[in-house]
């Protein structure tokens, strides 16, 4: 019975790979723009989910959420667990997580500072999290 098990969460753990690697990165489509490029399906610009939505997509999908806290001495410098990233509007509370998928340090709020390149760090952790593995398949 623990082999089979084992077998199971390595065949999840595969799956979970594979399908990474065959995704390549997180997107969203938006409508398309005229009826003939919806019709032949070239309509739809592709880009990158943002630090946050990705971090709260994951935490939905896998039921397990980040904790933030400030280091800073704030009137609330730990927030209550099971809080949204999109719902944390100040600067110095952050995670690894959101820093390593382009979070801005929101100081100006300007869209340029916000990274959203591809890194080795953000693959790195989409695969080999066991963090994110523990929260996906916590009996494995």
């Amino acid at each position: 019975m623990k082999r089979a098990k084992r077998i199971l969460c390595g065949l999840l753990a595969l799956t979970l790979t594979l399908s990474l690697l065959l995704v390549g990165t997180v997107t969203v489509a938006y409508a398309a723009k005229t009826a003939e490029q919806e019709a032949e399906g070239r309509g739809y610009p592709i880009h990158r989910l943002e630090a946050e939505l990705l971090i709260d997509a994951l935490a939905a999908a896998t039921g397990g959420y980040d904790r933030y806290m400030s280091v800073i001495p704030e009137p609330f410098t730990f927030l209550p667990a099971r809080t949204r990233a999109v719902t944390i509007a100040d600067g110095s509370m952050s995670s690894g997580v959101l820093d390593s998928f382009g979070r801005p340090p929101r100081d100006s709020g300007k869209f340029s500072e916000r990274r959203n390149a591809i890194t080795d760090s953000q693959r790195l952790y989409l695969m080999n999290s066991g963090t994110l593995h523990q929260r996906a398949w916590p009996t494995c």
